[in-house]
């Protein structure tokens, strides 16, 4: 394959490795499966909340592990803003300080 972009394959070729994705895709056919057994007919709905709890525990958990991590990944840039903030609030404290008139006013 060159290295050339196609431009409808390579954001399907992407999906296919985020894990969320993957297991909804999972799911859907699991569920389409199921469906058309006709052993488990009676219990399909059982089959279909079953499916659906597991499916939505694994791709919630998949999010918080990629937001964890991607908090991990950047913790100088929240540091530097923090104090980027704190200056800017000591900065326009002092500035209002020395632009308030004195408690005694000069004498003549």
């Amino acid at each position: 394959m060159s290295t050339k972009k196609y431009p409808l394959l390579t954001p399907l070729l992407a999906l296919l490795h985020d894990q969320r994705f993957v297991v909804a895709l999972a799911a859907i056919i699991g569920y389409l499966v199921s469906g058309n057994v006709p052993a488990l007919a009676n219990q399909q709905a059982t089959i279909a909340w079953l499916i659906l709890v597991i499916a939505g525990m694994l791709i919630g958990g998949f999010t918080v592990d990629s937001a964890g991590a991607a908090l991990k990944s950047q913790p100088a840039t929240l540091k530097d803003a923090i104090r980027e903030v704190l200056n800017e609030l000591i900065n326009e404290v002092l500035a209002a300080r020395t632009s308030l008139p004195s408690d005694n006013p000069p004498k003549s």
